[in-house]
């Protein structure tokens, strides 16, 4: 029952409230990662964007599954430094292993690579 609640808590109230630290920023982290306007080409910015979004999207299955595809159209169409490229593997990886039933339709993103 309690572990129920905290997971929930974790879930909604921690990610997408906008009182809280992750709340406010996961919007402006995805907006570097997906970098749509070519501003931040930088590559320190872009892999600890890439790292910082991974992370968040470790905390909850609703963050990871809103996330997903921007990490994969990302990865397949962003010119990464080879740095980048493997830190979003390694941390796919740990996403994998933490949300196994979100990844297991992107399998096949992450062997193409």
């Amino acid at each position: 029952m309690l572990s129920q609640l905290l997971e929930d808590a974790v879930e909604k109230d921690l990610v997408f409230n906008s009182e809280n630290l992750l709340g406010k920023f996961h919007t402006i982290v995805a907006f570097i990662v997906a970098n749509e306007s070519g501003s931040y080409s930088h590559p320190l910015l872009r892999e600890t964007a890439l790292l910082t979004l991974c992370r968040m999207m470790c905390v909850s299955s609703l963050l990871c599954d809103m996330y997903l595809p921007l990490l994969f159209t990302t990865l397949e169409r962003s010119r990464l430094s080879a740095e980048a490229r493997t830190t979003l593997i390694i941390a796919i990886g740990d996403l994998s292993f933490r949300f196994p039933n979100s990844l297991e339709p992107w399998t096949a993103h992450v062997y193409r690579r």
